[in-house]
């Protein structure tokens, strides 16, 4: 499974993931709870909370002049601790999480869910680990002090 770290990068992993919702939501029994009417503004203002989300984290590697590639994480130059990288250590892939979750909330179909927790468990395992052993190694306490303040996602 050491083959897959790091590998297939993460907007990859969300396109996959709405196309799963999309199928979910088109072949499997419609189990709708929240109406459109509902649902449909809420979608809207989780993607527009997970675009802040992502593009502050951008945003503030950028302002670092560090890598944004999560596949070259051991090119990273300046560990960021600031802004809102103070709420979670991963904005970005937050902000993907929070893309999809309005994409569950667009779709209406309670059985779409089961991708979310599908996409954290991926995350964590594939991206997230092997990025914060890479981090340990180059930027040692300061990172590790980083870890015990900050949670991975919110």
């Amino acid at each position: 499974m050491k083959r897959l770290e790091l590998k297939i990068p993460p907007a990859l992993i969300l396109l996959a993931g709405i196309g799963a919702i999309w199928l979910i939501s088109r072949t499997l029994v419609q189990l709708t709870v929240i109406p459109e009417i509902v649902g449909d503004p809420m979608a809207v203002v989780v993607w527009i909370v997970g675009a802040i989300f992502g593009g502050a984290g951008v945003a503030q590697f950028i302002r670092a002049r560090t890598t944004v590639d999560p596949h070259r994480a051991n090119r990273a130059s300046s560990l960021v601790t600031g802004g809102i990288y103070r709420i979670t250590r991963n904005p970005m892939y937050l902000g993907l999480l929070l893309l999809l979750i309005g994409t569950v909330l667009r779709s209406g179909n309670v059985a779409t869910l089961i991708v979310l927790p599908a996409f954290i468990a991926y995350m964590n395992r594939f991206q997230i680990q092997p990025e914060e052993r890479v981090l340990t190694e180059l930027f040692g306490d300061e990172y590790r002090a980083f870890l015990t303040r900050t949670r991975r996602w919110i």
